[in-house]
């Protein structure tokens, strides 16, 4: 499988997306030192002319805000972004988005049983928090997450393809590169 980012828009008939393919190069970065030559890098090749798209992890957060940086939590090797410089994307639309995943994906996968981080009593403390911060007047929205777990086995690119189709979310995005699939 060659390295793309497929940013699929499915709010309108027919989908459309837009498919980045062959990068140029790639930028990534593990720790808060490296955050802000990477995004100097970037915004470089932008202005030479190429496109850059790739996924910011949540904890980048950590490193944009100084006082933040310090709390950083240890992403165990995770990158804080990766970035691709790619040339100019094609437009895909309907049936061409999905005979594009199609001709990449194609082989089987397998999910175990879905396991929540957090128990009924975790989230229930979590919840309470949460009203206890609106109700005060700190904040006007928390989106309430936490993750699942689950093995994955496979193919991944047949896996988007399957919960592309079955959630209908109007954006969603598959990334591959020799490195990691988000």
């Amino acid at each position: 499988m060659t390295a793309f980012i497929l940013f699929d828009d499915g709010r309108v008939e027919p989908a459309s997306g837009l498919l980045f393919r062959h990068p140029v190069d790639w930028i990534a970065c593990r720790n808060a030192d490296e955050v802000a030559g990477a995004l100097a890098r970037a915004d470089a090749a932008r202005r030479d002319g190429l496109h850059v798209a790739g996924w910011l992890a949540y904890e980048l957060g950590y490193a944009l805000e100084p006082a933040l940086t310090a709390l950083l939590p240890d992403t165990d090797g995770m990158p804080l972004l990766r970035l691709g410089l790619w040339p100019p994307p094609r437009r895909l639309v309907g049936d061409e988005i999905d005979a594009f995943l199609a001709g990449e994906g194609g082989g089987h996968y397998t999910l175990g049983e879905m396991s929540p981080s957090w128990d009924f009593a975790a989230y229930r403390a979590a919840f309470a928090s949460v009203r206890d911060y609106i109700a005060a007047g700190d904040v006007y929205q928390v989106n309430l997450t936490f993750p699942l777990s689950f093995a994955f086995n496979g193919d991944s690119v047949s896996f988007y393809r399957d919960l592309r189709d079955r959630a209908r979310a109007g954006h969603a995005a598959l990334f591959t590169a020799p490195e990691e699939t988000v």
